[in-house]
């Protein structure tokens, strides 16, 4: 879907008469924007900003010759639905910083000299860096500057990834390059992200502690961020019973995430029972109860794909299957009522919450309303009174779990805190 930027448009010229005269080089300050500026624009902008086509364009045309570095960014972001408004803006790097932060009112946060020392929890992908290439800013530790003309470098973030996340650019021409450069000038991260209404990620640190992995699960580059793959292209993993420790957190999609510590920046979810904290001289648990047998449902629960896994929804509306949010359509791929699947992930986008099949590749389909309404499915469950055969079980989360035989369901069968018990065995 092509993203509408002309409201926004208008706003921008308005903004920019009523700025031009307090543009300026002024190293020694941070220069704040007016916030009833920024309350107008909330209010009455209309720009959906798309990460993922910016990204796209900004590895497909990394190398193509066309702009300098600000002219690249302001493509890239053009093919995400968010125009730059005025030649100088999209041609200078300094201009265009001052352009971006000091008048529309986008955030800031200095990242350091070369080495991403500061604030490398708020990169994600869609923002843009600013590298003091000139040191016309040297010294300036400020989250917020103001400055603008030529010498500056401006890259566009395409992997989220801390202090190890990556960047595309122009002169010199770079796909995917870490953005940790070792050099001596500032740089200064622009919440460009922001623009697709990105929420601001709040990472707190906390004393290290160790968590066993109770459920396997991917691991992020950032909260809710970009996945890491391994060489095969396969995803990065946790395996249950893993030992973890845990340094960082952050809330953020409905979860809480935990950076792992370790030589890179990983993130895993450890709320929703997916781990436990390892509690020191604790006994071993004494044996638990066999399940591995016919059962009656005493109390009806949702099933999942693996013990504390995804959940199966049964499909309630037929719908298009698409590419990415609100993006391109697979052909003629439709859901079919009735249908069950499973889903791996959801993102909220254009008024609609979107969730991802898990099916091993990379389609979405429309699941509800981001108010509640006009929801498409319904959990799969099972029934007071059915009866199932277990053919496996396994602990997670403080249940134990039992695999409908000849199904991939899993059903929680038995509270191991509580006693509390779902099934009742076929004498």
């Amino acid at each position: 879907m092509k993203a509408r930027a002309g409201k926004f448009i208008v706003l921008i010229v308005s903004a920019a008469l009523f700025l031009s005269g307090l543009a300026g080089y002024s190293p020694t300050r941070a220069q704040a924007y007016p916030a009833e500026q920024q309350a107008l624009i909330t209010e009455t902008s209309t720009v959906s900003f798309d990460i993922s086509a910016a990204t796209a364009y900004a590895r497909k045309h990394w190398n193509d010759g066309k702009g300098f570095c600000a002219e690249f960014c302001y493509d890239i972001l053009k093919a995400g639905g968010f125009i730059i408004n005025g030649s100088e803006n999209r041609l200078r790097a300094y201009t265009q910083y001052n352009y971006l932060v000091n008048e529309l009112g986008l955030k800031s946060y200095y990242l350091g000299d070369g080495k991403i020392t500061r604030n490398a929890d708020k990169i994600e992908e869609g923002d843009l860096v600013l590298w003091d290439k000139s040191y016309r800013l040297k010294g300036v530790t400020s989250d917020t500057v103001s400055i603008t003309g030529s010498g500056g470098h401006m890259v566009y973030i395409s992997v989220a990834n801390g202090p190890f996340s990556k960047y595309c650019a122009h002169n010199r021409a770079r796909l995917d390059f870490i953005l940790n450069t070792g050099d001596t000038y500032g740089l200064w991260l622009i919440k460009t992200s922001a623009l697709a209404g990105n929420e601001e990620l709040h990472v707190r640190d906390i004393s290290k502690t160790e968590f066993e992995i109770l459920v396997t699960g991917n691991v992020h580059m950032s909260p809710k961020g970009e996945l890491h793959y391994n060489g095969d292209g396969s995803p990065v993993v946790t395996i249950r019973g893993d030992k973890v420790t845990i340094d960082k957190v952050c809330n953020t999609g409905g979860y809480t995430w935990g950076r792992i510590v370790n030589s890179g920046w990983d993130w895993i979810v450890i709320s929703h029972d997916r781990v436990k904290e390892v509690e020191k001289g604790q006994p071993p648990q004494g044996t638990k109860s066999d399940w591995t047998c016919d059962v009656n449902v005493i109390i009806p629960g949702s099933v999942r794909s693996s013990p504390m896994g995804v959940f199966y929804y049964r499909i309630l509306v037929a719908g298009n299957i698409r590419a990415r949010p609100f993006g391109e359509l697979r052909g003629n791929a439709v859901t079919e009522v009735g249908r069950i699947v499973s889903i791996t992930d959801t993102r909220y986008e254009g008024g609609w919450l979107w969730g991802r099949l898990d099916n091993g590749g990379w389609d979405w389909i429309a699941l509800e309303r981001r108010d509640g309404t006009g929801k498409r499915y319904e959990y799969v469950s099972t029934v007071a009174g059915a009866s199932y055969t277990i053919a496996e079980q396994a602990t997670a989360g403080g249940w134990e779990w039992g695999r409908i035989a000849g199904t991939d369901y899993w059903m929680a069968i038995e509270n191991l805190r509580t006693g509390e018990v779902r099934f009742e065995k076929i004498r």
